[in-house]
């Protein structure tokens, strides 16, 4: 017990830190209140840029009052992301300017995302009131502005760009909860698929015209599930221990890996959380237990595994623990 208390009294107090974007030369992390960019060209080169948070960066104070970097977008020389409903832009990550955004509004969003199509930043507007209606948001000219208006939806969860085809999850209720597709050129928007939790999905992957993602439902048994986008036909591939918020894709190996999230709910496990790595073409499964400090979980966010965007020729993967008493970085392929 007293082992137990010190691991997580460090924790708490140790500062926070981060992997934003893994390339095959260059890293993005965060580290305490800066963005490190390690740039691997012959020799090692290092540059940092100063956070707006000057005070405050030890995993409590993160944890707490939500410090840390949720949507993060890295494109060409370009960098977005978002810290709460706080937005923040750098036009160049070599020249350690950073702008914030005017946001008004008060948008918020787990996912960022860029269209080549578009030359611009897209993201789904995670609103946390009980409005009825949420929209796409587009970043341009160093500007947010609302792209098209999707009603009846509480939250977008989560999206990916593919062409001219922006695909987004949507949720929590059965009624909200849906994939849909918003065409970048015609400007038309549709529903593919929803109404149950089965379809309450926050990350998912597209790989050969069918969708793979994780079931977020605190309410019912939570599956790794593969919707293939022509017959719309759903495969439950095997069930996972809780709901599931975050997930990567490398392109190299063939694998998707997920982590489970401490979500209070009578079907989730609320002592561990899990990292799944799912092989898509041999269908091998493996897992790993990670067992999490015990704090309230409303006060210091749900203890999961986020993991960086990562460059499509990455072959080996580092994620960050949330809330772990092993917190250390891990190489997990």
């Amino acid at each position: 017990m007293i082992y137990f208390l010190i691991k997580s009294f460090k924790y708490l107090i140790s500062p926070h830190h981060s992997s934003l974007y893994l390339g095959s030369n260059l890293e993005i992390k965060r580290t305490k209140n800066k963005i490190l960019i390690l740039l691997d060209d012959d020799e090692v080169q290092s540059f940092h840029i100063d956070l707006p948070i000057k005070y405050f960066h030890q995993n409590i104070f993160v944890n707490i009052f939500r410090y840390d970097i949720k949507g993060f977008c890295f494109y060409g020389d370009e960098v977005l992301f978002n810290i709460g409903t706080n937005f923040y832009y750098i036009d160049h990550i070599l020249n350690g300017r950073i702008q914030k955004i005017s946001n008004p509004k008060g948008f918020k969003t787990l996912k960022i995302q860029y269209s080549e199509y578009r030359k611009a930043f897209f993201f789904g507007n995670y609103v946390t009131s009980n409005n009825s209606d949420t929209c796409i948001i587009k970043f341009e000219n160093v500007s947010l502005l609302e792209e098209v208006s999707v009603p009846n939806i509480r939250h977008i969860h989560s999206m990916t760009i593919k062409g001219t085809s922006c695909y987004f999850s949507t949720g929590d209720k059965d009624h909200e909860s849906h994939l849909f597709l918003y065409d970048l050129s015609s400007l038309k928007l549709k529903s593919i698929i929803g109404g149950s939790q089965v379809f309450r999905m926050v990350d998912f992957h597209i790989i050969n015209n069918n969708v793979f993602y994780c079931t977020d439902a605190p309410s019912e048994q939570n599956y790794f599930v593969k919707l293939n986008l022509s017959s719309l036909k759903i495969d439950r591939l095997f069930k996972i221990n809780s709901s599931s918020f975050f997930s990567v894709y490398l392109p190299e190996k063939n694998i998707i890996f997920f982590s489970t999230v401490n979500e209070p709910s009578a079907v989730n496990d609320l002592d561990s959380v899990w990292l799944y790595q799912f092989n898509i073409e041999d269908r091998s499964i493996n897992k790993t237990r990670f067992k999490r400090i015990k704090l309230p979980l409303k006060i210091f966010q749900y203890p999961t595994i986020s993991f960086p965007q990562i460059s499509k020729e990455i072959n080996n993967l580092s994620v960050d623990n949330l809330n772990y008493i092993n917190t250390s970085k891990k190489l997990i392929v």
